[in-house]
């Protein structure tokens, strides 16, 4: 006598080959990364200018956050594989920008770019080993009184981050690689110290992530500014 086994249908969002060292890889862009992706960016798009660069720019997400505004838009991300995401995010949305492979926190680093109105880090600082670099750098590609516009996870922020990745709720990947984590009092100093203000600071989704806005001061006046 045969049983008739139920039928299951699972439903997920498959990449293309996905990494065979991973047999729980089922999902393009985890469950949460999305909510959390739209939370960060919708906070950004307020303070961006006419002439943006986005750093460590991802798949291009702060396309589709962009104020009508813009006339020049640069995304730079270290990785090459990003070149392709990036251009179909711009095309879709018809916008004349330009993608840039590079790493801000390399000594190496050297643009003859025109300098911009806002520098977008977001998500990015808490991956970074070198974040002084990266800031000096960022410093130099921005206008006199232009605006870096930072979000990143805080400390508790970063340990859900972490389980959830455990769960694939939240990309693991980028839970790894987490160097550091901030607070109001240490994204301050880190923008004192390389020649900013911190003009606006506030924390979201309960605590977990929190976004800080600074303006670059003119040389002179950064050179007497204390933490």
């Amino acid at each position: 006598m045969s049983v008739a086994l139920p039928t299951v249908l699972v439903l997920t969002s498959v990449v293309a080959e996905p990494p065979i060292d991973n047999i729980w890889y089922i999902c393009q862009v985890p469950l949460l990364s999305k909510y959390i992706t739209k939370a960060r960016l919708s906070r950004v798009t307020q303070y961006l200018g006419n002439e943006i660069c986005d750093i460590g720019c991802g798949n291009g997400e702060l396309v589709d956050y962009l104020p009508m505004n813009v006339h020049r838009l640069v995304m730079i991300d270290r990785s090459p594989n990003r070149r392709q995401f990036v251009e179909a995010q711009m095309a879709k949305k018809k916008i004349n920008g330009q993608f840039v492979q590079a790493d801000i926190t390399s000594e190496a680093f050297c643009s003859s770019m025109e300098p911009f109105e806002t520098v977008v880090i977001a998500a990015l600082l808490e991956h970074l080993n070198s974040p002084k670099i990266a800031f000096k750098h960022i410093f130099n590609l921005l206008k006199p009184n232009g605006k870096i516009v930072i979000t990143t996870p805080s400390l508790m922020g970063g340990i859900v981050h972490s389980y959830a990745s455990l769960l694939y709720l939240t990309n693991r990947e980028a839970a790894l690689e987490h160097h550091k984590f901030y607070n109001r009092r240490s994204l301050k100093q880190l923008l004192v110290q390389q020649g900013f203000v911190m003009e606006y600071y506030e924390r979201f989704q309960v605590g977990l992530n929190q976004i800080a806005v600074g303006r670059k001061l003119p040389k002179s006046d950064s050179l007497f500014r204390v933490v």
